[in-house]
């Protein structure tokens, strides 16, 4: 691929078009293949060097909307998000980053969609790349149409359990992405407070998929220390409080959070310090 440019890659993406329409397995055949390939030249000298030519936002043949929203594309970026994480979130991230949510709904579904749902999967485990990677993730939560267990909505979610969490990136760099998605606006207030719903659970956790698989290397699940997590537990309560305090409309979601974790809050000894504050507050605002 390297030494093409746009016009060229485009051209190749047709010629493999064609090749569907004629014989769909053997369209299959080939690109897996091209994929599996891409996949384990991880640890090859100059592999990473390779995956930014190829993604450079100004000069990177794969640095474009159409290849990105392709099917042949969008596995080929589930495939070099193995080799170099950094360069291929940076590269999805200044494609998709200022795309609406209805251009996101328009322009990926199907098999698109899942490939760089499972691509991003893989960069947000991977703790360089974590923050932007979770930031598109967050994106195509917003334009969901997908309903099985993980699509974007379940592996974003995930992100925030305490344990098998689908990411090396630790419990502070996930506050920071909840202050982050606030900064964007109204249209993410209903997906941090899911997130927040989430971080709260302290039972149950598993995880299915193998995201932490970069070629021959395996990655592993952050694991925090009991201080972490509850550090992690009093900075989610404080978020919540600023939603309540801030926003008058999202009191009711706040709710049914509340009353979803209250048992756990107070049979676990966290009245005082966690069940108590919200509560308070929550009580004050649908008085009013």
């Amino acid at each position: 691929f390297v030494g093409l440019d746009e016009y060229m890659i485009e051209q190749l993406f047709a010629d493999f078009e064609k090749l569907k329409k004629e014989s769909d397995s053997a369209y299959r055949l080939l690109v897996d293949s091209l994929a599996k390939r891409i996949e384990y030249m991880k640890n090859l000298p100059l592999a990473e060097d390779f995956i930014v030519r190829l993604t450079d936002s100004e000069y990177g043949p794969f640095a474009n909307e159409k290849v990105v929203c392709s099917q042949m594309g969008s596995r080929i970026f589930l495939a070099m998000a193995s080799v170099n994480p950094v360069a291929v979130t940076n590269c999805l991230y200044s494609l998709l980053v200022y795309k609406n949510t209805q251009w996101l709904k328009d322009n990926i579904s199907g098999d698109i969609r899942r490939n760089l749902v499972w691509a991003l999967e893989k960069l947000c485990f991977d703790k360089d790349s974590f923050m932007k990677a979770s930031i598109v993730m967050a994106q195509l939560m917003l334009a969901e149409n997908e309903s099985y267990g993980n699509n974007a909505t379940g592996q974003f979610l995930q992100l925030f359990h305490v344990v098998l969490p689908g990411t090396e990136a630790n419990l502070v760099e996930r506050v920071s992405l909840l202050s982050l998605l606030m900064d964007k606006g109204q249209e993410y207030f209903s997906i941090v407070i899911k997130a927040l719903d989430s971080a709260f659970v302290s039972h149950g956790f598993h995880r299915s998929s193998s995201a932490e698989r970069f070629g021959i290397e395996e990655k592993r699940d952050y694991m925090p220390s009991h201080q972490e997590v509850w550090d992690y537990w009093y900075a989610c309560r404080d978020i919540v409080i600023r939603l309540i305090n801030e926003k008058e409309e999202l009191q009711g979601d706040i709710y049914k959070l509340v009353i979803g974790h209250a048992f756990v809050w107070i049979s676990d000894g966290y009245f005082d310090t966690i069940f108590r504050p919200i509560v308070e507050p929550l009580q004050i605002g649908r008085a009013h």
